[in-house]
Protein backbone atom coordinates (compact mmCIF):
# COMPACT_ATOMS: atom_id res chain seq x y z
CA UNK A 1 0.00 0.00 0.00
CA UNK A 2 1.62 3.33 -0.85
CA UNK A 3 0.97 6.72 0.98
CA UNK A 4 0.46 9.76 -0.41
CA UNK A 5 1.25 12.57 1.91
CA UNK A 6 1.02 16.54 0.65
CA UNK A 7 3.64 18.81 1.50
CA UNK A 8 6.19 17.05 1.44
CA UNK A 9 9.17 16.19 -0.97
CA UNK A 10 8.39 13.03 -3.38
CA UNK A 11 11.22 11.76 -1.77
CA UNK A 12 9.60 11.81 2.19
CA UNK A 13 6.03 11.12 1.21
CA UNK A 14 6.25 7.52 0.30
CA UNK A 15 6.30 4.91 2.56
CA UNK A 16 4.89 0.84 2.92
CA UNK A 17 2.84 -0.55 5.55
CA UNK A 18 -0.13 0.72 6.60
CA UNK A 19 -0.32 4.04 8.44
CA UNK A 20 3.51 3.74 8.99
CA UNK A 21 3.75 7.99 7.58
CA UNK A 22 0.40 8.63 9.13
CA UNK A 23 1.52 7.55 12.94
CA UNK A 24 5.46 9.29 12.99
CA UNK A 25 3.99 12.32 11.95
CA UNK A 26 1.76 12.38 14.29
CA UNK A 27 4.06 11.63 16.96
CA UNK A 28 6.25 14.15 16.15
CA UNK A 29 3.40 16.47 17.09
CA UNK A 30 2.66 17.72 13.42
CA UNK A 31 -0.87 18.93 12.58
CA UNK A 32 -1.80 16.51 10.43
CA UNK A 33 -5.44 16.06 8.58
CA UNK A 34 -5.77 12.50 7.73
CA UNK A 35 -8.11 11.74 4.78
CA UNK A 36 -8.54 8.04 3.40
CA UNK A 37 -8.93 8.48 -0.50
CA UNK A 38 -11.04 5.18 -1.38
CA UNK A 39 -11.52 6.65 -5.25
CA UNK A 40 -7.61 5.88 -6.40
CA UNK A 41 -6.74 3.34 -7.80
CA UNK A 42 -3.76 2.29 -6.23
CA UNK A 43 -5.82 2.21 -2.74
CA UNK A 44 -3.38 4.20 -0.82
CA UNK A 45 -4.28 6.87 1.54
CA UNK A 46 -3.54 10.49 1.70
CA UNK A 47 -2.31 13.24 4.04
CA UNK A 48 -2.51 16.77 3.62
CA UNK A 49 -0.27 18.70 6.29
CA UNK A 50 -1.88 21.84 7.38
CA UNK A 51 -0.14 25.53 6.85
CA UNK A 52 0.61 25.24 10.24
CA UNK A 53 2.26 22.52 9.80
CA UNK A 54 4.10 23.53 6.99
CA UNK A 55 5.04 26.47 8.66
CA UNK A 56 6.10 24.77 11.91
CA UNK A 57 8.73 22.09 9.67
CA UNK A 58 10.20 25.35 7.65
CA UNK A 59 10.70 26.79 10.68
CA UNK A 60 12.70 23.78 12.34
CA UNK A 61 14.58 23.52 8.84
CA UNK A 62 15.85 26.95 9.17
CA UNK A 63 16.84 26.66 12.95
CA UNK A 64 18.55 23.68 12.15
CA UNK A 65 20.75 25.41 9.88
CA UNK A 66 21.79 28.09 12.27
CA UNK A 67 24.80 27.38 13.74
CA UNK A 68 24.21 26.52 17.95
CA UNK A 69 27.23 28.54 18.80
CA UNK A 70 27.89 32.54 18.18
CA UNK A 71 31.78 32.08 17.10
CA UNK A 72 32.34 35.45 16.68
CA UNK A 73 31.49 36.45 20.04
CA UNK A 74 33.16 33.43 21.49
CA UNK A 75 36.56 34.60 19.76
CA UNK A 76 35.94 38.18 21.30
CA UNK A 77 35.44 36.84 24.67
CA UNK A 78 38.78 34.64 24.75
CA UNK A 79 40.50 37.62 22.80
CA UNK A 80 39.22 39.75 26.03
CA UNK A 81 40.35 37.58 28.33
CA UNK A 82 43.50 36.65 26.72
CA UNK A 83 44.34 40.29 27.49
CA UNK A 84 42.97 41.07 30.13
CA UNK A 85 40.43 43.35 29.11
CA UNK A 86 37.31 41.08 30.04
CA UNK A 87 35.14 43.43 32.40
CA UNK A 88 32.58 41.50 34.44
CA UNK A 89 29.47 43.44 36.12
CA UNK A 90 28.44 41.71 39.28
CA UNK A 91 25.22 43.60 39.95
CA UNK A 92 24.17 42.22 36.15
CA UNK A 93 25.67 38.46 36.95
CA UNK A 94 24.04 38.31 40.44
CA UNK A 95 20.60 39.49 39.19
CA UNK A 96 20.62 36.76 36.50
CA UNK A 97 21.31 34.53 38.93
CA UNK A 98 18.47 35.60 41.08
CA UNK A 99 16.17 35.45 37.57
CA UNK A 100 17.43 31.80 37.13
CA UNK A 101 16.46 30.69 40.37
CA UNK A 102 12.97 32.36 40.22
CA UNK A 103 12.37 30.98 37.07
CA UNK A 104 12.81 27.12 38.37
CA UNK A 105 10.17 27.44 40.98
CA UNK A 106 9.67 27.19 44.61
CA UNK A 107 11.39 23.58 46.04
Amino acid sequence: MSIDIKGLPPSQSQGTGHGSQVGSAQANGQGVNQTANHGKAQGGDTVSLTNTAQQLRSLANQVGQMPAVDTHKVQAIKHALANGTYEINPTQVANKMIAFERSLGPR
